[in-house]
């Protein structure tokens, strides 16, 4: 439904998981996780984009299409 309202544009939005009193900084699984996301975007030429938000921090990622 989302690639369809988007117009063909996007096909995957995201994950979502917690990190409980976390500072906002990206963990090490995060990094792994994004690069996993990372080699299926850098295929279609999009760049990688992760958030991370907690009570004292909001840190946005961007990595770039290969």
């Amino acid at each position: 439904e989302i690639h369809e309202l988007s117009g063909g544009l996007l096909g995957y939005v995201g994950d979502c998981h917690t990190h409980p009193r976390g500072s906002g900084r990206i963990s090490p699984t995060d990094v792994a996780a994004m690069m996993k996301t990372k080699r299926q975007f850098d295929v279609a030429n999009l760049p990688t984009f992760i958030l991370m938000v907690s009570h004292k921090a909001l840190n946005a990622y961007v990595s770039s299409p290969c």
